[in-house]
């Protein structure tokens, strides 16, 4: 396709895993137009997994939550950077202010991603990119794109020689939202199971504010596992689970960054629909109980009785039994 663009101004969404699956449409636009410079608007939070993404020439960071003096900030700040029209701007994140954002800055050409079509938000992306381009991709790639740093291997590599950590699998158990959280109290069940049948030691993720959770278990716990939270960046965690057997998670961040560095992953899902966040590839297992109030996408689970009911009938045994077929190589 011949075209003039040169510029694209892309806003990102608010989260990490959000952001990782907007890389296969990010790859898609370079793959259709090589010479087109990408500039990017990513979260503080979520700077880190697209820093050093090829695709992307320039990256402006927001603040997470931007108070009205701050968009009017941001506005000046991403003109004076920038200098010239954006050719072509994409907001994978479709908000009042994301639009407004555009026509300040004087993008020619606006394409907004539709987050409600009943698909996975990686193929409306690239859909999104095909229609506005009038092509197609010559095939469906949406493996998402995370860059790990000669440092952040030196990082982990020492970690693991000081925590004498051999073979290992590697748990996240919190959530920004507590309604996808797995009840914390499986997790030492799940840690001690693990060690006694395989061997395998357990390494606990997290921010620094999830240290609590992290002790609790760790606590709870007859072979002690290793807490990592607060202790990794988060390239380095995505390092930290590269090196792991398996990677178990409820819905969140680091389950994305598992499937974009191609970890055997366990994804345990209740209140978000896994579909949403596919296709999957085949390392990626997925257990999801679906309740007539499911998906609910609430941050808090809006039940008065039996909190988190759709997460709390996951069993320890179901996932056991996952680990197991990946253990035993099967599909």
């Amino acid at each position: 396709m011949k075209t003039q663009i040169e510029k694209v101004f892309v806003i990102l969404p608010n989260y990490i895993g959000d952001v990782l699956m907007t890389t296969p449409a990010i790859r898609l636009i370079k793959k259709i137009i090589p010479t087109a410079k990408i500039t990017a608007l990513v979260s503080l939070r979520a700077y880190s997994v697209i820093k050093d993404n090829p695709n992307i020439e320039k990256i402006i960071i927001r603040k997470d939550k931007l108070n009205f003096f701050d968009r009017l900030k941001l506005v000046r700040d991403i003109k004076n950077l920038t200098f010239s029209k954006f050719d072509f701007a994409v907001l994978f994140r479709d908000t009042v202010f994301n639009r407004l954002l555009t026509f300040f800055i004087g993008a020619k050409k606006i394409i907004k991603i539709d987050n409600t079509i009943a698909k996975s938000y990686k193929e409306v992306c690239c859909s999104a990119i095909e229609n506005a381009f009038n092509c197609k991709a010559d095939e469906k790639n949406y493996n998402m794109d995370i860059c790990i740093s000669k440092s952040d291997e030196s990082v982990v590599k020492k970690f693991l020689s000081e925590n004498d950590c051999g073979k290992f699998v590697t748990i996240n158990p919190v959530s920004t939202r507590t309604s996808k959280m797995w009840n914390v109290a499986n997790y030492p069940n799940l840690i001690d199971k693990v060690f006694l049948k395989y061997g395998f030691k357990t390494v606990i993720i997290g921010s620094e504010k999830d240290f609590g959770v992290c002790k609790t278990i760790y606590d709870a716990c007859q072979y002690k596992p290793i807490i990592a939270s607060g202790k990794l960046s988060l390239t380095e965690t995505a390092e930290l689970i590269k090196k792991s057997e398996i990677f178990i998670s409820p819905d969140t961040g680091p389950l994305h960054i598992s499937i974009a560095v191609n970890k055997k992953t366990v994804g345990l899902f209740g209140s978000t629909n896994p579909e949403k966040y596919g296709p999957y590839p085949e390392y990626a297992k997925i257990i999801y109980r679906k309740l007539s109030c499911s998906p609910c996408y609430k941050n808090v689970c809006p039940l008065t009785e039996n909190k988190n009911l759709c997460m709390d009938q996951i069993t320890v045994n179901e996932v056991l039994n996952q680990i197991e077929k990946f253990i035993a190589g099967e599909k």
